[in-house]
Formats: C-alpha cells, sequence, structure tokens
C-alpha cells in the first residue's frame, strides 16, 4: 500500500466519498496494525498534506485521556481522518478560488498578526524586565514543594480591592494584634472569620488550601515557604493590607514529578507575572508615555470635542455609518505625530467589518479620545516589534497558517450557504 495517499481536488462530497470509503479504510488498516510509515504525510488533498503528527493530534481531541490509540475502533478513527480530509478538501478548493486573497481573510491576518506582536512587544519590553531567568528557575525547583496556610487579611482604605475605611496604620495596628493574639492560643479560624477582610473567609475561615509558588503575591509566599508547620507569622505588607499568615502543611508536589523546565518555564513565568501583575500595569503606562514623547504624539482634543458634538446631534436621527459622513468630517484629523497624522477616514479603516462596535464611541469624547490613542500607540508599538525582529518567530508563522485556513474555510462556507439561499418573495 502506497504510504502517501493523494486526493485530487475532488468537486462534490458524493464523488470524494466514494473514493475515500476504500482508500482510507486501507491506510488505516495499515496504520492500525502499527506497520511503519515511510513519510510523515498519511494523506493528501491536491496540495495540502496531512500528516501523521496533524492524526495523532486529532484522534487525542477526541480521545483526550487515552495515552494509546491502539484500543480505539478503526471506524472511529477512519471518521476522524474523514473529516480531517474533508477539511482539506475544501481549503483546496478555498486556495482555488482566491480566498488566501480575499479582503476579509487578510484584514483578519493583519489583526491576528498585529495582536501577537503586541503580545511578544509587552513580554519583551515588560514581563522579561519584570522577572529574570533565574526567578523562574528557583520558582520551578520550588514547585517540588506545596504550602497549606490560612490568613486573616486586613485591609484599609486604598489598598487593592479594598472596601474598608480604616486607615493603613489603624490596620497595621490590627494585624499586629491579632498575630499576637493567635501566637497566645487563640483559634485562628475564629479570628479569621471574625476579623478577616478576605470576601472568600465565609467559606473557608482563612484556610488558602494548599498552593505552590507563584500562586501568591510575593510577599506573601516569600513569607510564606520560609516558616514552619504551625508557625504564626508578624503582619505582612502586600497591595491588598497586611496578612498574618499561619502554616498548616508542606508536602511534596506530586503533579510536578519528572516535569521537564523548558517545558514547564513559560507557565511559571506567566504565574509569576499575574503574581505581580499591578507591577506591570506601572510599568506600561510608563512605556506608553516614553513611546507618545518618542513619536512627539499630540491627541487634538477640540477636534475630537467638536466631532463628537456634531456627530451626537446627527445621531439623534439615526443610526451613524460610514456613508452618513462627509469628506470633511472624515478628513478631520484627530491626533499628529512625527511624520504623521490620524484622521477620522483612518479610524473609520480600523472598524472596516465591525462599525457597530464603534458607533457608541463616535459621540461620547471620553470614549473617542482614549479609542484614537489606543489604536495609534497600539500601531507604533507594531512597528517597534518589527523593527526588534518580533515577527521572526517560528511559533507566530505557524499560528499565522492556521488561522488563514481557519478564515479561509469560514470565508468558503459562508459563500456556500449564500450562493444556496433564494429567499421567494414572501420572504423578501
Amino acid at each position: 500500500v502506497n504510504n502517501v495517499l493523494h486526493f485530487d481536488l475532488i468537486r462534490t462530497e458524493a464523488e470524494m466519498r466514494k473514493i475515500l470509503s476504500l482508500v482510507v479504510f486501507v491506510f488505516l488498516a495499515v496504520y492500525i496494525s502499527g506497520c511503519g510509515l515511510s513519510d510523515d504525510t498519511v494523506a493528501k488533498v491536491g496540495n495540502q498534506k496531512i500528516t501523521v503528527e496533524e492524526f495523532k493530534k486529532e484522534l487525542a481531541k477526541r480521545y483526550p485521556n487515552k495515552e494509546s490509540f491502539a484500543d480505539v475502533d478503526s471506524s472511529a478513527k477512519y471518521a476522524v481522518l474523514n473529516r480531517m480530509i474533508e477539511s482539506k478538501r475544501k481549503l483546496a478548493a478555498a486556495y482555488d478560488q482566491g480566498l488566501d486573497n480575499d479582503e476579509e481573510v487578510l484584514l483578519e491576518l493583519r489583526r491576528q498578526k498585529e495582536k501577537m506582536l503586541m503580545n511578544k512587544f509587552y513580554e519583551k519590553m515588560i514581563v522579561d524586565k519584570m522577572i529574570s531567568e533565574d526567578e523562574i528557575r528557583e520558582a520551578f525547583d520550588k514547585q517540588k514543594e506545596e504550602v497549606k496556610a490560612s490568613h486573616i487579611l486586613i485591609a484599609y482604605a486604598g489598598a487593592r480591592g479594598s472596601q474598608a475605611k480604616r486607615s493603613k496604620e489603624e490596620a497595621r495596628k490590627l494585624a499586629a494584634e491579632l498575630s499576637k493574639r493567635a501566637k497566645a492560643g487563640e483559634d485562628f479560624a475564629t479570628l479569621a472569620k471574625q476579623y478577616s477582610d478576605d470576601p472568600s473567609v465565609k467559606r473557608n475561615n482563612g484556610d488558602l488550601g494548599y498552593f505552590t509558588w507563584g500562586r501568591m503575591v510575593p510577599e506573601f509566599q516569600k513569607v510564606a515557604f520560609a516558616m514552619d508547620v504551625g508557625e504564626i507569622s508578624e503582619p505582612v505588607e502586600t497591595s491588598y493590607g497586611f496578612h498574618v499568615i499561619k502554616v498548616e502543611d508542606r508536602r511534596e508536589n506530586k503533579d510536578f514529578a519528572n516535569k521537564d523546565f523548558d517545558k514547564e518555564s513559560f507557565n511559571i513565568k506567566r504565574k509569576l507575572y499575574f503574581a505581580r501583575q499591578e507591577e506591570g500595569r506601572v510599568l506600561w503606562d510608563s512605556l506608553r508615555s516614553q513611546i507618545k514623547k518618542e513619536y512627539d504624539y499630540k491627541l487634538l482634543r477640540d477636534n475630537l470635542k467638536d466631532l463628537t458634538a456634531k456627530l451626537k446631534e446627527k445621531g439623534k436621527k439615526r443610526l451613524l455609518n460610514p456613508a452618513d459622513f462627509t469628506d470633511e468630517e472624515k478628513a478631520t484629523v484627530l491626533a499628529t505625530w512625527d511624520g504623521g497624522e490620524f484622521t477620522l477616514a483612518d479610524l473609520f479603516d480600523e472598524y472596516k467589518d465591525s462599525f457597530s462596535r464603534l458607533r457608541p464611541a463616535l459621540v461620547e469624547y471620553v470614549r473617542l479620545a482614549p479609542e484614537v490613542e489606543n489604536i495609534n500607540l497600539k500601531n507604533f508599538m507594531v512597528a517597534k516589534a518589527e523593527k526588534m525582529g518580533l515577527d521572526d518567530d517560528e511559533e507566530i508563522e505557524k499560528q499565522m497558517a492556521l488561522i488563514k485556513e481557519r478564515r479561509m474555510l469560514a470565508v468558503l462556507q459562508n459563500k456556500e450557504i449564500n450562493s444556496k439561499i433564494e429567499p421567494t418573495e414572501e420572504d423578501i
């Protein structure tokens, strides 16, 4: 049996199934029996390949709890491969119709690539400066142990997520008093239930359960992981307020056994970041200010206010659409920078296929101004990311290829559905 199954572009589903019913069965008989393949391609539709790895991934999606697919019925495997071939057949048809250059596809690719580059830029400029490789390695090593702890949170006015009215000094004194009382033998859970400002205390009496390094904010976890079982801390200050911590237990993290650093480093890095995301927001705001200064960026607030006032009056009559705007209105300059400007027409281009999302902001200055600024800064950052070579990334290329295929299939499906819709006079 030829290891590579080639299917010419088949125009109808009936024709395809007629051929597949025999050929795919023969292939699966070979694959399921465990015979090795000399090539990594198990099927081709036109020039679209289905690799052994892709086939295994689809089987894994269908049967996520199986380590081996040997006991999966051959007809079920046939059905999986059949769906994959059908998808590739449609993709070949989409290419045949030139949908890889379709405006909707290209717009989606541009937007998704911008999002990926923004993520890369944020990681490079913010996350990598917050979290070093040594911290990730330290956190990896500490993942081998879990700590079980309870806490009492005493918040104050202005602390993160706080509704408390007490001052910071009052909170510090109360936390110190509760630490002293707990160390003297008072029941920790009772004190937590009576005094803690943690909203979850009503259901857990301050018990946080077991957690690994990286799950809690840095100040909290540093103290908790350094304590002995049964020990009660002095007040520990975090952005949420003052904590009194009691370590209840320590144990080996069995879920972490035999894990590889290279595979786990990204997830650990993400955990460490989320524990310090307040710091990240401060750095991000600072970076935005630096970029605006570098580009000599100016938001033309008077133009924005005049425009929203006019459009608010115009919008009272009907829902606004791009066709309702005059050329003069579209030429309104909303922002400038060294070597460029941003007009209302440019804003419409950003929302080419989703104008309804923009419509509410057009008549409210407090919404339109930040919208314009965010779009401009996004474009500046994407340009910087490309200049830094962040777009030369294998993972981005893989993701873009997948996004392209999915969008092409969606456009093809819409075209097929629309071509089959023949409304009657009564429908109209």
